[in-house]
């Protein structure tokens, strides 16, 4: 036996998107970066507070050599610093 032939019609929906959903997307995505970004400088074999972080790049922005010549310092801008800046790299790259 043959099939027969229906008349039923596929009924499609369409879906309205937010206007805002895009910029709101980035923005959480960016605030998570930045977040994470934090947590990777401050965690680590030498624990370096979220303050004292702030205060050494502020001091390093504003060329205070003195305030950024600590122990602290020294994980921030020569271990954890280049260590960071290569993960984002790469993963923009692999992005």
């Amino acid at each position: 036996m043959a099939a027969e032939p229906t008349t039923e019609r596929l009924v499609t929906t369409t879906v309205r998107k937010s206007p805002l959903r895009m910029p709101v997307t980035i923005g959480v995505a960016i605030a998570a970066l930045v977040v994470m970004v934090a947590v990777a400088f401050t965690v680590g074999q030498y624990p370096v507070s979220f303050g004292e972080l702030l205060r050494l790049l502020w001091a390093r922005i504003a060329g205070d050599v003195g305030a950024t010549a600590t122990i602290a310092g020294t994980v921030i801008f020569d271990v954890r610093g280049p260590r960071v800046l290569a993960a984002l790299l790469v993963g923009g790259a692999l992005a």
